[in-house]
């Protein structure tokens, strides 16, 4: 192990672990038995790219060989013991050396002939098992894109006699009798990329049951964004979590309740009622709420580059920071930062309720902030001093479109009678992104520049989507 990695607890266990950040968004596993000769699974959910302003499907597809099953929720706890073993070694080369019994103990596992055997099936699996992803996200792209891979390209796990074996003609060194395992270049790319977070593996293992678990990693990736999220019941559960969609509303309700309240015992969600975990949008139609509990376990995504910092000194935490820099252009982060800190200074009245809430917004929603011009200032004399007009500076590509759209929309939105505004309004706000719609309900009351800032977004990228 390098010198410069994590502070350990014992042998090559580290106190700090990872997770990769497209595997903590869909499941590897059902929750329950796969039917009789079943040999694919599938996951899918809807998701905003900013780069391209147009929703995208996400979609994981994962197919089992003739001879190999499809993986259970312990061979899943086994890809995230190698991610970390990977993770000691700084995620230095795609091959990595191991014992079974350094796996075994950072999974927490009993030290038994179960266990290894565990191991192997599951190595077994991570190597003849096809992903087909449908908009892999590669921050080494920065970009949205359909990948097919296995999850390692090889694997050697030696056996009890092998070991012995290379032990001693080694002349007795135990490091000489490794087992081994290399990663797909996919999986590796997006580790040395960066697009991983911090996971608290110890808290992980401390979870009663696999769903749980699944929750608690899909939550602790999700909550980087805002405390409280709200999600449709069937997406959650069927595409995230991995329940049976043979599930009703209240089969699926009775299943989560436990592994909820674990979760809400152990210190990571904040306790609800059922009238406020459960809302009712249509018939048949529910969504869920989650919000982290004050102290929770929360999302550490690891630093990007001086932009986050300059976000966090001007009042936006950490991980809302982190994750800015990694979703968006940083150019274009930079030249909002820059007409923020203008609007402070003059202390214009856009920024002055909610200054870090503004920027955040403004960032996310891509709308332009520019201070008010000062007046002309006087002379002693009383006459004005001669102010020379700036240079204008002509519009950008980008500018002329974003002009377009707005007048193509505002055109459309004056043809509109009130009842299809209202309407339309709401379709808006139904399909925008958590932080938008979160700004939006909490400023309507207000109806402040933020909130008409935010709301404007929402129609226009509505309007988008319709055309």
């Amino acid at each position: 192990m390098s010198s410069n990695t994590a502070e350990t607890i014992g042998p090559g266990l580290p106190t700090s672990y990872r997770d990769e950040m497209n595997f903590a968004e869909f499941p590897l596993a059902l929750l329950g038995a796969p039917a009789p000769g079943q040999k694919t699974i599938e996951f899918s959910d809807d998701i905003f790219d900013y780069k391209r302003d147009i929703w995208i499907t996400r979609k994981l597809t994962i197919s089992a060989s003739d001879r190999s099953s499809l993986p259970t929720p312990r061979d899943e706890e086994v890809f995230l013991g190698l991610v970390n073993l990977s993770h000691q070694n700084n995620f230095e080369s795609r091959e990595v050396f191991f014992t079974k019994g350094e796996l075994v103990k950072l999974l927490g596992w009993s030290d038994d002939g179960r266990s290894y055997q565990r191991i192997d099936e599951a190595l077994k699996k991570w190597a003849s098992l096809t992903l087909y992803w449908e908009n892999w996200w590669s921050k080494e792209e920065m970009a949205f894109i359909d990948r097919t891979f296995h999850i390692l390209d090889n694997v050697d796990s030696l056996s009890k006699e092998r070991y012995r074996t290379k032990v001693a003609n080694a002349g007795g060194n135990p490091r000489a009798g490794l087992s081994s395992f290399a990663w797909n270049s996919v999986i590796f790319s997006s580790f040395k990329s960066g697009y991983i977070k911090k996971l608290d593996l110890d808290f992980y293992k401390k979870l009663d049951t696999a769903l749980s678990k699944k929750i608690y990693r899909f939550l602790d990736k999700r909550f980087y964004n805002e405390p409280r999220i709200e999600l449709k019941l069937h997406s959650f559960a069927f595409e995230h979590i991995g329940l049976s969609r043979s599930y009703h509303n209240s089969q699926i309700k009775r299943l989560l309740d436990p592994a909820i309240r674990e979760l809400e015992e152990k210190g990571f969600l904040k306790p609800l009622d059922d009238a406020d975990r459960y809302i009712k949008e249509a018939r048949g139609l529910w969504k869920i709420v989650f919000v982290r509990a004050r102290g929770g376990k929360v999302v550490e995504l690891l630093p990007d580059n001086g932009l986050s910092k300059a976000l966090v000194e001007r009042g936006v935490t950490q991980s809302v920071a982190l994750e800015l820099v990694r979703q968006y252009d940083n150019a274009s982060i930079q030249k909002t930062l820059d007409s923020f800190d203008k609007l402070v200074s003059s202390n214009d009245k856009k920024v002055s309720k909610n200054p870090a809430g503004f920027l955040v917004a403004a960032i996310r929603n891509a709308f332009v902030i520019e201070p008010k011009k000062a007046p002309p200032q006087k002379r002693n004399s009383g006459a004005y001093a001669e102010v020379k007009p700036p240079k204008p500076t002509p519009p950008t590509p980008q500018d002329l479109k974003m002009q377009k759209e707005r007048e193509e929309f505002n055109a459309y939105w004056k043809s509109l009678s009130q009842v299809e505004k209202e309407n339309f309004e709401e379709a808006a706000v139904q399909k925008g992104d958590n932080f938008s719609v979160t700004q939006y309900r909490n400023g309507k009351a207000g109806r402040g520049p933020l909130f008409e800032a935010v709301r404007h977004n929402l129609l226009l990228k509505h309007f988008k989507e319709m055309k």
